[in-house]
């Protein structure tokens, strides 16, 4: 099914500086959070080993770079306070220095103490995301969306291998300050070119680079600011928990990113577990994460062009058959199982997270829209806090991979499930 998009006369020629914006915090993502989420996967077995943590000790260093997850509840009233550049320079600040910090540390609580700093600043940077794009795309929001959270999983393809590298030739805590520079001297310069205009309209553009007399026909975020929270906040807030569709979506974004979390941030332990080597580990995660980044671009494209029904069922597939390939990597680590893994389950990553995002956007309704975006992402960070965690007592508890896999991917059948309830709802 083909999506019949409309066109407007364009006021720019070339370039729409709107894909200026999209090339920034794409670069911003790639450091962000591929240094912040996708290498500190691979710091977990150097600091399980020298430190003598147990598995859901370590797990939980990585979930807890999303206990600022609440901060996202009041994401319209701190934009509208400090501005999106600001947050954006804040939060490259914040999370460099937490990760420079790490060199201090040597007790569990300060681990967890700077790992939620650094979460702290990779949510003031991600809040600020919906609401750029809106000022500057409508009838391109999902590509310019795509294209913006592929650099995060990009930035693990890119990083991986070096953090691999830094690890073995250095250790963790030279490779912890050399991440942090380079996010002080990567992203910060990118984030001040990249927005140096604040929208279009301040170019005297309208959304996609469309002529400002056509820009109100461009879609319903043209006609208001959507850092500004709508009157009435409570009674929406109402309104949304009365809705069917969103009622699906609050039960089953916990359940689908604990599975989602479940294995990809425990992914680096069960390679090594099996029998692998920590560079094979650190292949198998920038596979994962060169290929979320090719799913999430690839998603968002057939969503544009297909069903939902179908895009749920290829992207839950994916998923299923990357836990599955993971499952047999359990008892046969051979180089081709491991590969196809990461590949197979980099595809369902990238498309899930569009797919979701898009399923929400068709949904609920434009007004309620704002409020649902700031609970979902609060729901989607609060259950990979626990993901890892849970994923890492199960292994404690059966001392096997293979079953802490097994059960991963079995529950996935539960947000497969209510996604497919939820995509034959009417549309908004």
């Amino acid at each position: 099914m083909t999506a019949n998009i409309s066109r407007a006369p364009r006021a720019t020629r070339g370039l729409f500086p709107g894909w200026h914006v999209v090339a920034a915090l794409f670069v911003v993502g790639f450091m962000l959070y591929g240094a912040g989420l996708w290498s500190f996967i691979l710091f977990v077995p150097p600091l399980a080993k020298e430190f003598h943590w147990s598995s859901a000790g370590t797990g939980g260093l990585v979930s807890a770079f999303y206990l600022s997850a609440p901060l996202s509840l009041w994401a319209a009233p701190i934009i509208r306070r400090f501005g999106e550049k600001r947050l954006i320079i804040a939060g490259i600040l914040i999370e460099a220095i937490s990760l420079m910090m790490l060199l201090l540390a040597s007790t569990l609580w300060q681990m967890y103490l700077l790992r939620a700093l650094a979460g702290l600043g990779k949510v003031v940077f991600a809040i600020t995301l919906p609401v750029i794009l809106t000022k500057w795309f409508s009838r391109h929001f999902g590509l310019a969306a795509a294209i913006m959270y592929s650099g995060w999983h990009v930035g693990g393809l890119g990083l991986a291998s070096l953090t691999q590298y830094l690890l073995s030739s250095f250790g963790w805590r030279e490779t912890s300050i050399a991440l942090g520079v380079a996010q002080i001297v990567i992203a910060l310069p990118v984030t001040l070119w990249g927005l140096r205009r604040s929208s279009a309209a301040e170019m005297g553009l309208g959304l996609d680079g469309d002529a400002v007399a056509d820009a109100g026909d461009c879609g319903p975020e043209a006609a208001s600011e959507p850092a500004t929270p709508p009157p009435g906040y409570g009674t929406l807030l109402r309104e949304l928990f009365r809705l069917r569709s969103f009622q699906l979506l609050f039960i089953a974004t916990p359940v689908y990113y604990l599975t989602y979390g479940g294995v990809l941030l425990q992914q680096a332990a069960v390679v090594q577990g099996s029998g692998a080597t920590a560079y094979a580990a650190s292949l198998v995660v920038g596979t994962t994460a060169g290929c979320a980044a090719l799913g999430s671009v690839v998603g968002g494209w057939m969503l544009d062009r297909y069903r939902l029904t179908s895009s749920a069922c290829v992207t839950f597939g994916l998923l299923a058959a990357g836990d599955l390939c993971l499952l047999a990597a359990t008892h046969n680590p051979s180089a081709g199982i491991l590969m196809a893994h990461g590949v197979i389950y980099g595809l369902g990553i990238g498309s899930g997270d569009i797919f979701w995002i898009t399923l929400m956007k068709r949904r609920v309704p434009d007004r309620l829209f704002s409020s649902a975006w700031g609970i979902w992402y609060f729901l989607q960070l609060g259950f990979l806090i626990l993901a890892p965690a849970c994923s890492g007592a199960i292994f404690d508890y059966t001392g096997s991979y293979s079953w802490m896999v097994s059960i991963e991917t079995v529950i996935i059948a539960i947000p497969l499930s209510l996604a497919l309830w939820l995509v034959r709802r009417r549309p908004v």
